[in-house]
């Protein structure tokens, strides 16, 4: 396997590229739905919804404004392979189709989650559309739970690409409420089943929202330039101040 070889200055310059450059010609908006503060003296096991290239890139961008961890990230060895520059941010890898070299990832995140990190997995194993269901979680994610101390909190996070009056889309990101690891004497399947169906409804859930256009639960987390939609809006709350 890659491990992880995060270097402060590659991530720093990341964090500025990113902000200032990358999300800000990519996306519309990113907003920010946070139902809890991580306790930071806990280990942090995030767990997400995998349907975009961008995903690994926006866990990277959330270690610099909301996840207040030393954050690393399980990536999929082909694609750290093809972005090896991701290591220096905290990425390592897993190859699935070696057993030998899951149980070493995996044992890897373990040692990870001790020192009171955080990991983001996609349990998914790959990118998957959105609207596909069940999710299909791997058990590695049970596997972790079975071998991590009770104090690990389990994190749903979901991610929802939105297209609407813009050329680029909105995401928006959905920290859930964390629960705590205690699955240690269930079979590591039984364990993947419960937290899949936890990611799913959480997941479905954001997606109702989304198409009520109910986003009083989001905060942004970073802007494009204004669209010409927002503007009008802007410009409306502006008239109704004025004729207040």
């Amino acid at each position: 396997m890659i491990k992880a070889k995060k270097k402060k200055w590659f991530l720093s310059l990341f964090h500025t590229y990113t902000t200032f450059w990358l999300f800000k010609r990519s996306f519309s908006s990113i907003s920010i739905r946070v139902d809890e503060e991580y306790d930071q003296s806990k280990p942090l096991l995030l767990m997400a919804n995998h349907s975009s290239w961008w995903d690994g890139m926006i866990a990277v961008l959330l270690s610099k404004h909301q996840i207040k961890h030393q954050e690393f990230v399980m990536m999929n060895e082909n694609g750290l392979q093809n972005y090896p520059f991701f290591k220096f941010l905290g990425a390592y890898s897993i190859n699935t189709r070696k057993p030998k070299d899951v149980i070493q990832s995996l044992s890897y995140t373990t040692e990870l989650l001790k020192k009171n990190n955080a990991v983001w997995i996609f349990p998914q194993g790959e990118e998957t559309p959105l609207e596909k269901r069940p999710l299909h979680f791997h058990s590695g994610v049970g596997w972790i739970c079975k071998n991590s101390s009770h104090e690990l909190q389990l994190a749903p996070v979901t991610f929802s690409y939105l297209f609407l009056a813009e050329q680029r889309p909105r995401l928006y990101i959905h920290l859930g409420k964390s629960v705590r690891n205690t699955y240690a004497n269930d079979d590591k399947r039984s364990i993947t089943n419960i937290l899949e169906t936890t990611l799913t409804q959480q997941l479905d859930e954001q997606r109702q929202q989304l198409i009520d256009q109910d986003f009083h639960t989001y905060r942004p987390l970073l802007n494009g330039n204004r669209s010409v939609s927002d503007w009008f809006q802007f410009l409306s709350k502006k008239k109704e101040q004025k004729n207040k």
